[in-house]
């Protein structure tokens, strides 16, 4: 047996000493971004159940406490009401934020150096997208937003309407909702986003009116969308329109979502048109204060928006149209007969436009209750459509 004398019992001990206090302290970095646009950071003590949330910027940090089992974490905030629930692999963690407030954020981070910078944010994947089948029978047109979730409209030509859409894109697979007159669901949409025969394109089951129909779109046309966030409560997905009448509204938008909410606000693009020749939607901001959204409606080949006026007439046929539309739109509505509603709805102009396949769409404000009253004027109904463009004109 060895027996040690003090001075390398002494040497062995101060050795054993910074051994153990390097395991206790020893971390690991992961970060990546969470909803797919705020920049994040999670550091993970491997002896010492505790962990700490970056969230786009390297200051802010939230402390954590909890552990893993067999690679499924759980991690409670230590002065937040937040909860972190991950699968964690040596390369990779997957799993969201869980709110007090019972809502959840998906983050994937991939393993990186201690020392690595912060990640950088809003990474450039969300687009536009538009589809469109052989028969040019069926249009399905598509935005991606935070959190995997996407917005756009279906035209189906045997109807001649178009229906809202959204839901989530994951994995290269749709699930998608639509939605009828009076924001109703009316039936649904899976779908894989893939290579089709040589070409991009989306392959889709439709259910509607408790009918299955199974067909193939191509893609026809696409366009990225820009990203901008601040601080994790602030995000805005928007069409880049440099150079045209709409070129200052991301800015002024993202403005007013800076200095004027204070919990959180997010802004997005819904389409409801595009194409070659034109792009209309609805740039929305929602934040603690409500919803309110303004149209963009460009002409593409031309770099200017497509004025309603020409189209509605004098202001008395204005007028009578809107209103022989609201009257339909609000016999429609679920809540038709409610007094609230109809004094609300009375005093609407649905002065909001945008444009889809088979028409012009009028638009109320959105109200917290009631939604928002919306209705289509088929093209052959303007008073002036013999003023319509001839790409529109010659597809009706």
């Amino acid at each position: 047996m060895r027996i040690f004398s003090f001075k390398q019992i002494v040497v062995l001990s101060i050795v054993l000493l910074f051994s153990s206090s390097s395991l206790l302290f020893a971390q690991q970095a992961y970060q990546g971004l969470m909803e797919g646009v705020y920049p994040m950071r999670i550091v993970i003590a491997e002896t010492n159940p505790t962990a700490t949330l970056y969230i786009s910027s390297a200051s802010n940090e939230i402390k954590f406490i909890g552990g893993c089992d067999l690679g499924n974490c759980k991690y409670r905030g230590v002065d937040t009401s937040m909860t972190l629930v991950f699968e964690r692999s040596a390369e990779q963690i997957t799993g969201r934020i869980q709110n007090g407030d019972g809502t959840s954020k998906p983050f994937t981070l991939e393993q990186v150096d201690l020392q690595s910078s912060f990640a950088a944010g809003s990474e450039n994947t969300f687009w536009l997208r538009s589809y469109e089948d052989a028969s040019k029978k069926h249009q399905l047109t598509l935005a991606t937003l935070p959190g995997k979730q996407v917005k756009g409209f279906l035209y189906l030509v045997e109807l001649g309407t178009s229906f809202s859409v959204s839901g989530t894109y994951k994995n290269n697979m749709l699930n998608l909702i639509l939605e009828g007159a009076a924001n109703k669901n009316v039936g649904t949409i899976n779908g894989i986003i893939g290579k089709l025969n040589s070409t991009l394109g989306v392959a889709i089951i439709l259910t509607l009116e408790g009918t299955e129909t199974t067909f193939e779109l191509a893609l026809t046309k696409e366009m990225s969308l820009n990203c901008k966030e601040a601080a994790g409560r602030y995000d805005m997905v928007y069409p880049v329109l440099a150079g045209t009448s709409y070129s200052s509204l991301p800015s002024k938008l993202w403005k007013s979502m800076i200095n004027e909410e204070e919990d959180y606000a997010h802004a997005w693009f819904e389409p409801t048109l595009f194409n070659e020749y034109m792009l209309s939607g609805w740039m929305h901001v929602e934040g603690s204060s409500g919803r309110k959204s303004e149209s963009i409606n460009l002409l593409r080949d031309k770099n200017h928006n497509f004025r309603q006026g020409k189209l509605l007439g004098g202001k008395r046929s204005r007028n009578e149209l809107i209103e022989r539309y609201k009257n339909s739109a609000v016999a429609q509505h679920p809540l038709h007969a409610d007094e609230d509603f109809q004094v609300w709805a009375s005093d609407l102009d649905l002065s909001a436009h945008t444009f889809t396949t088979e028409g012009m769409t009028l638009s109320s404000g959105l109200h917290p209750m009631y939604g928002q009253l919306q209705v289509i004027v088929p093209w052959r109904e303007l008073p002036k459509n013999e003023g319509l463009p001839n790409w529109l004109t010659d597809s009706k």
